[in-house]
């Protein structure tokens, strides 16, 4: 018995999603990589996930992470800054650290919604092409085909117009 893929039924699945579980074919197989370790030992591991579990993986990292790295950059940054700021020293440091704070908010607000409106993007089109899909599919089945020449029959027809065989 051959286990099918969640999005194309008609395929063997040969892989698994390591996050929801689901059975998926080869095409739908998408590799999300996670870097973890310090800075002289680094891992990547890898995960095997279908495709709307990649780009909701994908769709969170750029969106709570980035507001959560810039208020990381920011809460310090600013404790620093005021500290400067009381000692009257380093004026340079003081607008470095303005500079890292208002780069990590750059990057939360612009760049990381505008890549966040692309994986949605590629989601949408994923989703829209397994539409099609499944209509091209619901289309070919339903077409009658001659048992003995596999010729496209007419409905209501008892007998092919290609081989002459009685249906």
């Amino acid at each position: 018995m051959t286990l099918n893929c969640f999005y194309h039924p008609d395929r063997e699945a040969k892989e698994k999603c390591e996050i929801c579980g689901k059975l998926i074919c080869l095409e739908c197989k998408m590799v999300l990589k996670r870097l973890y370790g310090s800075q002289e030992s680094r891992h990547v591991i890898r995960y095997e996930v279908c495709p709307l579990c990649y780009y909701d993986k994908k769709d969170k990292e750029y969106g709570e992470k980035a507001i959560r790295f810039a208020l990381m950059m920011t809460i310090p940054s600013a404790i620093i800054i005021i500290i400067l700021i009381i000692v009257e020293v380093f004026f340079y440091m003081v607008i470095g650290l303005a500079i890292l704070i208002a780069f990590s908010w750059i990057y939360a607000l612009y760049f990381a919604p505008k890549k966040r409106d692309e994986f949605k993007q590629e989601k949408m089109d994923f989703l829209r092409g397994l539409k099609d899909y499944t209509a091209i599919k619901k289309n070919l089945e339903s077409e009658l085909r001659c048992g003995n020449c596999g010729a496209n029959i007419e409905p209501n027809t008892s007998i092919c117009s290609y081989c002459g065989i009685e249906l």
